[in-house]
């Protein structure tokens, strides 16, 4: 049964790739670990042809799976448990609101006005629940000191 199970999602993931819509970055990374655990006889040029992708992305998912615990960032020294360092997440972050901004903001401003707060507000009430409203203090507190360092020139 499970082996019918897994042919049958292997023939869902070749059928997915190259139709109308494309797999999401996260739908590939769930993809390929998926193949990493349930079809760890599959190679990374093999489990890139089949999700369409370059077999190099296969590969840096194969080595941020395998990182151990408590990772060094070797350029900058630090340590981490993700397969990003804190630097790489704060960039990849302020890059996605930016994203979710002129996104949202150049359909909905003409229509409701700008909802960017009101959408961060419920974001942080669901990671944060009742804590929400002291975390985003301390958030601005930081976006205000690096607006005051950014204004110093740096």
């Amino acid at each position: 049964m499970r082996e019918a199970l897994v042919r049958a999602r292997v023939r869902g993931i070749a059928a997915t790739v190259g139709g109308p819509r494309p797999l999401t970055r996260a739908d590939v990374r769930r993809n390929i670990d998926w193949l990493f655990t349930d079809q760890p006889d599959l190679s990374d040029r093999q489990i890139a042809k089949l999700l369409g992708i370059a077999n190099s992305t296969v590969s840096r998912r194969r080595q941020a799976v395998a990182l151990p615990q408590g990772a060094e960032d070797a350029s900058t020294g630090e340590k981490y448990v993700a397969d990003v360092t804190a630097r790489e997440a704060a960039r990849r972050l302020f890059r996605a609101l930016e994203k979710a901004e002129v996104h949202d903001g150049a359909l909905t401003f003409a229509l409701v006005g700008d909802r960017t707060g009101r959408q961060l507000a419920d974001i942080l009430f669901d990671a944060y629940g009742d804590e929400a409203g002291d975390r985003a203090r301390t958030f601005s507190r930081w976006i205000s000191e690096a607006i005051r360092i950014l204004g110093d020139g740096v």
